[in-house]
């Protein structure tokens, strides 16, 4: 073979492979599914009035809490990688006890290696609007970093789902 057509050949296999493995595939690369947290993890709270519970965390200028919280996604990725899904959490205190929970529900976007996604405030409990970053580190595991969005409670969560 010379070597023009084996690169030519080379080259298609790669991109043929890289297109194969793309989280954006439907099968086993999708983000549709079950995805939760293996314990809890923590996040920073900035401390309000009606939920002062949590750890007390040293800064400067604001007054902010360490809390933990398991979180469990049920997800649905369309063809064209529009995501749909719930967030079903539990907060937990400093104690371990059980501080707040709820099941908000979200949207957001899936484009290969990246997964964007928002959740709705609730005003029934009083909760921030959430965003969450999200890169895969695997098939069956996401890292997400996440933070509020459009309310007066300062919000950083960072925690990894393993597929259910």
């Amino acid at each position: 073979m010379h070597l023009p057509a084996l690169l030519l050949s080379t080259c298609t296999a790669l991109l043929t492979l890289g297109c194969a493995s793309s989280p954006r595939n439907a099968g086993p690369l999708s983000v549709s599914g079950t995805w939760k947290t293996e314990t809890p993890a923590s996040y920073i709270i900035e401390h309000s009035e009606r939920r002062p519970q949590g750890t007390s965390v040293e800064h400067d200028q604001l007054e902010l809490l360490e809390r933990t919280a398991s979180v469990k996604w049920l997800l649905n990725e369309r063809p064209n990688g529009l995501v749909t899904g719930t967030n079903e959490w539990v907060a937990f205190g400093p104690d371990g006890e059980t501080l707040f929970s709820g099941t908000e529900p979200l949207l957001g976007v899936h484009d290969l290696e990246r997964l964007v996604l928002e959740e709705a405030a609730d005003e029934k409990t009083d909760t921030p609007q959430m965003v969450f970053h999200c890169a895969f580190d695997g098939p069956d595991r996401i890292r997400v970093i996440g933070y509020e969005l459009g309310t007066n409670d300062l919000v950083a969560f960072r925690f990894v789902l393993l597929r259910d």
